[in-house]
């Protein structure tokens, strides 16, 4: 299953707005699609099913008044929101029977007044208290809101997976933007390793994506 919900397209959007989400999968043999939500911290929720293509959607309670659903076909559906509110704002998921999840899409939606902020990327340097055998790298991301980025590790052009720690969720700050921090730590022969170059790559996704190193 693959969710094409606009992973680039603004992912965040000013409230009152309406806004549709695509989902898209490959097995034609596949007749249920369901949407669910997922707010911050809180359970997954069942917003509507399909059980065909030719009959009207299913509605869970509170949801028909606010939802749409459309099918195309047995592989393609979109869930619309007819005027996103801040309580809408939560990862959306669709998923087909037998249940095969899709990986989501992150919906934010902002007030006025909501500014967005890219995170300000610093690298810690190792503890001169750690022992030979390796060292670690500490990256924080800091000071930007809202909460859409991701944190990968690069030995020179090459994406690092291994011995790598990042926080779950970025963490929310009393003036209300977001941190969030990843571990890296070096063997010995990396680290010794003449020219080697180790980087911090974190990816700011809103509408667009911002790289910064």
């Amino acid at each position: 299953l693959r969710n094409n919900g606009d992973l680039y397209e603004p992912n965040r959007v000013d409230s009152n707005i309406k806004r549709t989400i695509n989902c898209h999968h490959d097995d034609n043999n596949m007749d249920i699609m369901l949407w669910y939500k997922q707010p911050e911290d809180r359970q997954m929720q069942l917003i509507v099913y399909s059980y065909n293509v030719n009959l009207d959607p299913s509605f869970e309670k509170d949801f028909e008044t606010v939802f749409e659903m459309r099918r195309e076909n047995k592989q393609t559906g979109t869930l619309t929101i007819s005027s996103v509110k801040t309580n809408d704002s939560a990862t959306t998921v669709s998923n087909t029977q037998p249940a095969y999840f899709g990986p989501g899409t992150r919906l934010t939606v902002l007030e006025p007044g909501d500014k967005i902020t890219e995170p300000e990327v610093h690298i810690l340097e190792p503890s001169e208290k750690e022992g030979p055998t390796f060292k670690t790298l500490v990256c924080v991301a800091r000071k930007f809101f809202p909460d859409h980025v991701t944190v990968v590790w690069y030995i020179n052009t090459f994406e690092v997976k291994e011995r790598v720690s990042t926080d779950i969720a970025a963490q929310k700050t009393e003036d209300g933007t977001y941190t969030i921090s990843s571990r890296f730590t070096v063997l010995k022969e990396q680290w010794y390793t003449e020219n080697n170059k180790f980087t911090c790559n974190v990816t700011f996704s809103m509408g667009k994506n911002t790289h910064i190193t």
